[in-house]
């Protein structure tokens, strides 16, 4: 009985293991990937969640380059997901300025070859993660209510 309970987990893990973003098992593969991760706050997290959230943003790129919005979709909400743990542990993390700079990129392609609205709200949803992990947006615009004044140096960033 236990080795009927692990093959069916074996192939229900094989099948999600091959899932692309938006189909029905592409919950459960990322599921499976983030259980997968080291432990938090060992040295190798930080570098796992980012090579996690590097891996959605190609998916979010190849489902582009196939026109499937709804991937895109899929992938980027899972892009912006990893992004928000990477920005929870950047220690020991040299490489992630080069890291930001291609993921903006990558996200400024995205956006010139898409056209859907939810698409490009998904876009500058990532593209604010990735700007906050860099340190770019620190410190967000105030909230200016309709009919209030406001002098334009209260608007600049610091």
């Amino acid at each position: 009985m236990l080795a009927g309970a692990f093959a069916l987990l074996l192939a229900a893990g094989s099948a999600a293991a091959s899932t692309t973003p938006g189909a029905p098992l592409y919950a459960t593969r990322l599921g499976i990937e983030r259980a997968l991760l080291p432990s938090p706050g060992s040295a190798t997290r930080a570098a796992a969640e980012l090579d996690y959230a590097d891996r959605r943003l190609a998916e979010a790129r190849e489902a582009g380059e196939r026109g499937d919005q709804a991937a895109v979709l899929a992938a980027l909400d899972a892009f912006t997901e990893g992004l928000r743990d990477v920005a929870g542990d950047t220690s020991g993390r040299a490489d992630l300025r080069q890291h930001i700079e291609l993921d903006a990129a990558a996200l400024a392609e995205l956006r010139s070859k898409s056209g859907s609205g939810a698409t490009l709200a998904a876009i500058a949803e990532a593209e604010r993660e990735v700007a906050m992990l860099g340190g770019r947006t620190r410190h967000p615009r105030p909230r200016v209510e309709p009919g209030s004044t406001v002098s334009p140096d209260a608007l600049r960033r610091p």
